[in-house]
């Protein structure tokens, strides 16, 4: 999210978002993906872990 505001001064104001929010959900998308490889490769080789089912 960016919004750019010019005033008289020719000041800009930016909103970037919550830093802290924006890596923390890129990682948890990390690590749903990678999950979620690993539960397909673990269920091709017919390996049943009852913690990804």
């Amino acid at each position: 999210q960016h919004f750019s505001h010019f005033d008289e001064d020719d000041q800009r104001i930016y909103f970037m978002g919550n830093p802290l929010i924006f890596y923390g959900n890129m990682l948890a998308m990390c690590v749903y993906a990678f999950m979620s490889l690993i539960n397909v490769i673990l269920d091709r080789r017919g390996f049943n872990n009852p913690l990804f089912k």
